[in-house]
């Protein structure tokens, strides 16, 4: 960029970028090639909000913006309503799963919800099975649910017959099928709980 140009890169709420805590960077150099971080405050936000990143540029010619290392990402940190609090928990077992082998364990520190149904938990098998497979959810050591994960399929199915509700200082955990599938391998799993 020459010195005799310029760019205003701003985060707008709504069109607006007169909102209290919105970001901008102005960068005015002689660099050939530049780069921005923009971030903001907490903003409150009701359903219906959106939010774009402008960019403005003044001086000889406009600039070549790089669409593949450009990046917007929003971070989650309140909530108004208590069904809405939600959070995940995570599992990467690499390679084949041993016979009854726990995948998963946590001991809560909040009170939360499995949701019958499962919410939107999603299971992966980077490797697939020859035979249908079954990983079990189990609270403070008893079945809550189950993840099913057919011939061949990548993808696991939920099933949670009842909300399954957490106190502080239950278990939560995934245990692996007592016997092992010849190929079904590299297990990701993530929980979608409800804190309550």
């Amino acid at each position: 960029m020459s010195a005799t140009r310029s760019s205003l890169v701003t985060i707008t709420k709504n069109g607006s970028s007169l909102y209290r805590g919105l970001g901008a960077a102005n960068t005015q150099t002689g660099l050939t090639t530049w780069m921005s971080n923009v971030v903001t405050g907490v903003i409150d936000v009701i359903e219906g909000d959106y939010f774009e990143i402008t960019i403005q540029v003044t001086g000889e010619a406009a600039e070549t913006i790089l669409a593949a290392s450009s990046y917007f990402q929003i971070e989650v940190v309140e909530v108004a309503s208590a069904t809405d609090r939600v959070f995940d928990i995570s599992t990467f077992a690499p390679g084949i799963s041993g016979s009854s082998a726990t995948i998963l364990q946590n001991v809560l520190a909040r009170e939360a919800t499995l949701r019958a149904g499962g919410g939107t938990s999603q299971a992966y098998a980077a490797t697939v099975s020859t035979a249908a497979k079954t990983y079990t959810i189990t609270k403070n050591g008893v079945s809550a649910g189950t993840i099913d994960l057919a011939i061949g399929a990548n993808a696991g199915t939920f099933t949670v017959a009842s909300d399954a509700v957490f106190a502080i200082g239950d278990r939560l955990a995934i245990v692996a099928p007592a016997t092992p599938d010849a190929t079904l391998a590299d297990i990701s799993i993530t929980l979608d709980l409800t804190i309550t």
